[in-house]
């Protein structure tokens, strides 16, 4: 069972990348194209809310292709499989909580900002003092919402696990990714 199934996973791997690199990258370049022009001339709220958009539908539609290939791979799994993958869930959850919850307020913040820079580097270079200035200023003054997104990431799984105990992903795995972010806390979606 294993060794076919991850036949089948390298094969439906296969097939999501090919859709990414043909349907995914090309739209991705077109919104860079768009968001660079709206830079050219001067950013607008309206420009920060249509990026927020289009980032958010195109994610959406990768998370739908995604799921198309994947969700008949996840009715086939056994009983110690699916055990497995709760398993691996709730360590990944206590990692979470370890690198996000540990420590008081001052502590908490200066590692978002740490790992801010971290990643904001990995895709655009060294940060300038201004720039890291930036990440400080929002570091320290948006809300900590590590504990809300625990809690929605728990959420999220426990749906997920019922739909692959049920056999269910062939049929409402891609309906449940559309809309991924729905059914959240009132509290995580404000913050």
């Amino acid at each position: 069972v294993h060794e076919a199934q991850a036949k089948d996973l390298e094969r439906r791997i296969d097939a999501f990348l090919a859709w990414h690199r043909t349907t995914a990258l090309p739209q991705y370049a077109q919104l860079a194209e768009s968001c660079a022009a709206r830079i050219d001339r001067g950013l607008t709220r309206a420009d920060l809310e249509w990026a927020y958009d289009r980032f958010h539908a195109q994610l959406e539609e990768s998370l739908r292709a995604a799921s198309r290939e994947i969700a008949p791979l996840l009715d086939t799994l056994t009983p110690e499989q699916i055990v497995h993958l709760e398993k691996r869930l709730a360590e990944d959850n206590a990692l979470f909580a370890e690198e996000n919850l540990d420590g008081d307020e001052a502590a908490r913040r200066a590692r978002r900002e740490e790992r801010n820079v971290k990643r904001l580097e990995e895709w655009f270079g060294p940060l300038t003092a201004v720039q890291r200035a930036a990440i400080q200023r929002y570091s320290r003054a948006a809300p900590l919402t590590a504990e809300l997104r625990l809690r929605d990431r728990r959420r999220r799984q426990a749906e997920l696990l019922s739909i692959v105990r049920t056999r269910s992903a062939q049929r409402l795995l891609v309906n449940w990714t559309v809309g991924w972010d729905q059914g959240r806390d009132p509290a995580y979606a404000a913050a």
